[in-house]
Formats: C-alpha cells, sequence, structure tokens
C-alpha cells in the first residue's frame, strides 16, 4: 500500500511538472569534474590529450519510471588552440524521453604561463518524445491533437578558465532554442515554455601533503521559474589513485562518492544520493556511475 501511494505520488509529480520543467531543465549530474563538457562546450579540448566520460544516472530508486540520465562525453585539443568535443546524452522520466547530440568546438587563449581562457560553442539537436499514451485517460484527452515529439536544434556558449590548481566556468549550454512545431509550448498562452539552464562551476586541487589532495568542486544552476540547485563536493585524494568525498544538494540532499585509478588514464567512480525528507515524494535515493579515460 506505502509503495503504491508512493508510484501514485510521483505519477502526480510528473504529470503535473513535465511539460513545465523536466524536459528544458537540465538533469543533474553528481560527477562534476567528469562531465563538464555535458553543461559548458567551452571545455572541450582543455585537457592534454582525448578524453571520454561514461556515466549512469538513476534516481529515485525503487520508483518505476523514476529519472535515468545517461552521457557520454569525448573530447580532445586539435591544435592552434582550438578543442572539439561531442556529448550524446539520454534523459528518461516515465514516459517521456529526450536523446541529445551535442558537437562543441573551443578556441583557447592563453593569460599565463599555464592559465588559460576558452571560449565554446555548442549545436545540436534534441529528439523529443513525450509518450502521451502514458498520460491519457481517455479518448478525447486534447493532448491527442499535440504534436508531442520532434526534433529541437539548440545552440549553446560557455566560457573555461584552466589554472594548474583551479579551474572556473561559465555557461548557457541551451542559449538558443528552435522549436517549430512547438512541442513545448503553453496551449493555453501560446508561449513557449522553453527557458535557458545557466550554469556557474568551479573546483580546485590543493595539495595537503605529498600523497593527500584536497579536491573541492561545485556546480550552481538558474533556471527560470524555478528553485536554484546547487551541489557542493569536497573529497581527499590518496596518492592520485583513490578519492573519497562527500556533498551536499541545496536544499535537501546529502551524497558519498568515490574514485579509483585503475591507471593514470582510466577511473571509475561511484556516487549514492540521499533526500532525508521529500514533501511530494518521501525518502529516496539515487546512484550514479561513473568510468573516464584520460586526464580530467
Amino acid at each position: 500500500m506505502k509503495t503504491s501511494l508512493r508510484y501514485f505520488l510521483c505519477a502526480a509529480v510528473a504529470v503535473l511538472s513535465l511539460n513545465q520543467a523536466h524536459a528544458q531543465q537540465y538533469p543533474s549530474v553528481g560527477f562534476l569534474t567528469n562531465t563538464q563538457l555535458f553543461f559548458n562546450p567551452a571545455y572541450a579540448g582543455s585537457g592534454e590529450g582525448v578524453r571520454a566520460t561514461g556515466l549512469y544516472r538513476a534516481q529515485w530508486t525503487g520508483v518505476q519510471g523514476a529519472p535515468q540520465t545517461q552521457i557520454v562525453a569525448v573530447d580532445a585539443p586539435v591544435g592552434r588552440g582550438i578543442g572539439l568535443g561531442a556529448t550524446v546524452s539520454r534523459d528518461k522520466y516515465y514516459s517521456y524521453n529526450q536523446v541529445d547530440i551535442m558537437p562543441s568546438i573551443s578556441y583557447r587563449v592563453n593569460v599565463g604561463p599555464e592559465t588559460y581562457i576558452q571560449a565554446g560553442i555548442r549545436a545540436g539537436v534534441s529528439v523529443v518524445n513525450f509518450g502521451n499514451g502514458a498520460f491519457q485517460w481517455d479518448a478525447n484527452d486534447p493532448l491527442n491533437s499535440q504534436s508531442r515529439n520532434g526534433v529541437v536544434p539548440r545552440i549553446g556558449a560557455g566560457f573555461y578558465l584552466k589554472a594548474p590548481r583551479y579551474f572556473l566556468g561559465l555557461s548557457a549550454p541551451d542559449l538558443v532554442n528552435i522549436d517549430s512545431k512547438k512541442i513545448f509550448y503553453d496551449q493555453s498562452t501560446n508561449k513557449s515554455t522553453i527557458k535557458t539552464n545557466y550554469f556557474l562551476t568551479a573546483g580546485a586541487r590543493i595539495d595537503v601533503s605529498e600523497y593527500i589532495t584536497f579536491v573541492p568542486n561545485a556546480l550552481v544552476r538558474e533556471y527560470a521559474d524555478r528553485p536554484w540547485y546547487a551541489s557542493v563536493n569536497a573529497g581527499f585524494e590518496f596518492n592520485q589513485t583513490v578519492l573519497f568525498g562527500v556533498g551536499y544538494i541545496y536544499s535537501n540532499g546529502i551524497a558519498a562518492y568515490t574514485t579509483i585509478g585503475f591507471t593514470p588514464k582510466i577511473k571509475a567512480g561511484y556516487r549514492f544520493e540521499y533526500s532525508p525528507s521529500n514533501g511530494n515524494i518521501g525518502k529516496f535515493s539515487t546512484s550514479e556511475i561513473m568510468i573516464s579515460y584520460g586526464i580530467q
């Protein structure tokens, strides 16, 4: 009975919020430093060579139809200050499914011996399918007459500052959205419901001793008509091989995570998030698995 009630509440929240929020608001990701290209096209080519990351995130563990996110990101410098990259991501939430294909390009300007600023742009598409059938209660449902799937071209931009011991990023990965089929429209006002996501990211590496490094990072997201989202993490890396960390998700979440370096370039990680109380859906956890190649 309790499980059924929770599922009903989750479904109700999804139906009420799907059109207005989830499709446009970027999904949360805990392993920030390994997935920066997902948020900021200026990150492309900011490393020393080819980098690749795969990530799987499952929210509301145990709830049917709960949000799931998969990301694959690849980037590399190609010379003359130019970096290239691409992300392919999938965001699924009950019957809603969105696949993003986003190539990126960046250009680097050196501002110090080992410090530089990169500007980047991305241009790609979101393939969207609302899966109307799951939310139609009868044959006369007005959603039957709406276009609930299609392709939305998107353009994003960002800046990325990289120094030997810290980084800082500012981006709008969906600055321009071309919704010609009016997939994300409020039929009562005939206005688009798409807003722009803005991200501020920051991180550092601070040596505590010869074998221990303090590794904090943070992400802040601003999206019109929705509460601010912030994730703050702090970990200690031992011998550049094993990292243990904890995090806080504003305003009602805590996290613990770890990464293990199998080689200098190959790492894998697991992150667990928990919300002690949530008035809408009760208490639920989130799991995240990551594997990366290259110097992140």
